[in-house]
Order: structure tokens, then C-alpha cells, then sequence
């Protein structure tokens, strides 16, 4: 009679550790994919700054070039304004 009852508290105890197994296993699975939709959507959006970058840097260097030569030509102006006036 003890041994029935040992086996009997003992099954029911496998199912529900079992079925509490399988719940945790098919969260965690569930997790999992949303962390690797997650790293996807990352790397996509890095992938578009990345890229972003790039055109804003070949922007820079087309526009930089005009808007440098005006510098140093203002520049040289205002620098040679100073200059020959701390000269005298």
C-alpha cells in the first residue's frame, strides 16, 4: 500500500515537472527568437548608418573642397588684416 502510493505522488510529480520542462523550453524558445529578430533588425539598421555615413562623407569631401578654398581665402584675407597691422 505505501508503494502504490509512492508511485502514484511519484507519476504525478514527473508529469508536472515534465510539463513544467516543456513550458519553460518552448519560452525560452520563443525568447530566443525574438533576440535573434532583434539582432537581425541591429545589424540591418547599422548596415543603413553605415551607409549613411559613407554618403555623407563623399558629400563632405565634394563640398568640403569649395567651402575649403573659400576658408583659406578668407583667411588669408583677415590674417593678412592682423598681420599688417601688428607689423606697423
Amino acid at each position: 500500500m505505501h508503494a502504490d502510493i509512492f508511485f502514484f505522488i511519484t507519476s504525478i510529480a514527473v508529469v508536472i515537472g515534465g510539463l513544467l520542462i516543456a513550458i519553460i523550453l518552448i519560452y525560452g524558445i520563443l525568447i530566443f527568437r525574438d533576440l535573434l529578430a532583434i539582432s537581425n533588425e541591429v545589424k540591418r539598421e547599422a548596415e543603413l548608418i553605415g551607409m549613411d555615413i559613407d554618403q555623407a562623407r563623399e558629400h563632405i569631401k565634394k563640398q568640403g573642397a569649395k567651402y575649403s578654398s573659400m576658408f583659406d581665402f578668407l583667411k588669408g584675407i583677415f590674417m593678412g588684416k592682423f598681420r599688417s597691422s601688428k607689423k606697423k
